[in-house]
C-alpha cells in the first residue's frame, strides 16, 4: 500500500511540474550544464516564478472609502452603484459597483500577507463608463456573456487607458500610493491590463456616453465607435480607425492591432502604470491579438524595464495552442495553464469522480 501511496505521488508531482513548466515556458539541462544539473528537467528559470499570487476582483474585495462609491452616478435608470439580479430562493447576484477599493485591499495588505502571498493581481484600474449598459442582451441572474444593465464594476470595460477610474481611488491614495503601500507590506503588485477591446461599442438604443470611446492621457477624444455595428465603420473618420471593421467579444470595440497608433497607445499607457509601482502585467484575452501585436508590445515595455514578467490569458484548453504565446518570436509571454486546470480540477475537484480517476488519469 505504501509502494502505491508512493506511486500516486510521483505521478501527481510529475502532473503539477508539467503545468508548471507550461506557465512559463520548459528547459532541460545537459550533464555539461555549469548549473550542474544532470539530466534533470524543470519548469522555468523565471525568478517571478516564486512569487505566489493572490488575486483580487477590487470592486468585490473591501470597501476601504464610501466616498467614491458615487451611489448617484447614472442616473435613475442607468445608475452603476448596486444593480441587484433577483434569483430563486432568495438568491442574488450584482452587477453594479459595490464599493470595493485599492483602499479596501490595502488595509488587509496584512491579512493577504499572512496568507502566504507574496504578490497581489488587482484587476484593470482604468477609467470604465459612468452608466450601465443600455445595449446588448439584458442580463438575469445565473446568465453569462451577456452585457445589457451591466456596468465596468470589474474594470475591463476601459475608456482612458491613462486615468484611474473613480470608483477605486481615493483623494489622498492613488494607484501609486497603494503600489509603495502594499511593497512596504512586502507585496508586489500585478496589474491586470487589456488591449483587445476597450467599452461596449453598439446597440445602444441611444449612444450613451463613455461607451465605445478611447480618450488620450491629455483627455482628448482619440477613437469613437459612435454606436455603429463594426461592419459599418469607414476608416475614412479617424475617430474609427482605432478598431476593427469585425465583432468579436459580444458589443465590446474591438482594437485595430494593425494600427501602430493602437501599439502606440497601450505602450505609452501601461509604461506609466509600471512607473507608478506596477512589477508585472497579467494580459487579459491575449489570443484575441495577433503575435506580432504581442512580439511589439513586450519588446517596446522590456526596453524600458528588460525581463519584465507578464503573463496571458489565453483562455483556451490546448497546451499547443496556448503555449505559443511563450516563443520567444511571439512575445515570451507567459499563459495561465487552463489545460493543466482542467486535468487537476477533474480529478480534485468532484469529489464523487476524483478518487475513482486519481490512478486512471494522473498515472
Amino acid at each position: 500500500m505504501a509502494i502505491k501511496r508512493n506511486k500516486i505521488h510521483q505521478c501527481v508531482v510529475a502532473a503539477l511540474a508539467t503545468s508548471a513548466a507550461l506557465l512559463t515556458g520548459c528547459a532541460t539541462q545537459s550533464s555539461n550544464s555549469t548549473a550542474q544539473i544532470t539530466n534533470s528537467y524543470y519548469g522555468t528559470l523565471e525568478p517571478f516564478a516564486q512569487e505566489n499570487l493572490y488575486f483580487v476582483l477590487t470592486d468585490r474585495f473591501v470597501d476601504g472609502d464610501p466616498n467614491n462609491n458615487y451611489p448617484e452616478q447614472g442616473g435613475d435608470e442607468n445608475y452603476t452603484f448596486n444593480r441587484p439580479l433577483k434569483g430563486p430562493d432568495g438568491k442574488e447576484a450584482n452587477v453594479g459597483y459595490l464599493g470595493g477599493d485599492l483602499l479596501g485591499v490595502y488595509q488587509h495588505a496584512d491579512y493577504i500577507k499572512d496568507l502566504g502571498f507574496t504578490s497581489v493581481w488587482v484587476t484593470p484600474i482604468v477609467e470604465n463608463p459612468d452608466e450601465a449598459f443600455t445595449g446588448g442582451e439584458k442580463i438575469h441572474y445565473g446568465e453569462m456573456f451577456k452585457d445589457g444593465g451591466k456596468t465596468g464594476y470589474h474594470g475591463y470595460w476601459g475608456v482612458n487607458f491613462f486615468v484611474e477610474d473613480e470608483h477605486l481611488v481615493s483623494e489622498n491614495f492613488k494607484f501609486k500610493d497603494f503600489t509603495a503601500g502594499m511593497k512596504s507590506k512586502g507585496l508586489k503588485t500585478v496589474l491586470d491590463i487589456v488591449a483587445n477591446h476597450g467599452s461596449p461599442s453598439y446597440t445602444m438604443p441611444q449612444d450613451q456616453p463613455m461607451y465605445g470611446e478611447i480618450y488620450d492621457k491629455d483627455g482628448k477624444l482619440i477613437a469613437d465607435h459612435q454606436n455603429l455595428h463594426p461592419t459599418e465603420l469607414n476608416y475614412d473618420n479617424p475617430l474609427h480607425t482605432f478598431f476593427y471593421k469585425k465583432p468579436d467579444l459580444a458589443q465590446l470595440s474591438d482594437t485595430n492591432a494593425d494600427n501602430p497608433a493602437v501599439l502606440d497607445y497601450f505602450v505609452e499607457a501601461y509604461l506609466q502604470w509600471i512607473d507608478q509601482g506596477a512589477e508585472a502585467f497579467r494580459i487579459d484575452t491575449i489570443r484575441h491579438m495577433p503575435h506580432h501585436f504581442w512580439k511589439k508590445f513586450a519588446d517596446r515595455i522590456r526596453e524600458h524595464h528588460p525581463n519584465f514578467f507578464m503573463f496571458g490569458e489565453s483562455f483556451v484548453y490546448e497546451a499547443d495552442f496556448i503555449a505559443q504565446h511563450t516563443l520567444p518570436e511571439n512575445g515570451k509571454v507567459s499563459v495561465l495553464d487552463f489545460p493543466g486546470q482542467a486535468a487537476i480540477t477533474s480529478v480534485f475537484g468532484k469529489p464523487k469522480e476524483g478518487s475513482q480517476l486519481k490512478a486512471t488519469k494522473i498515472c
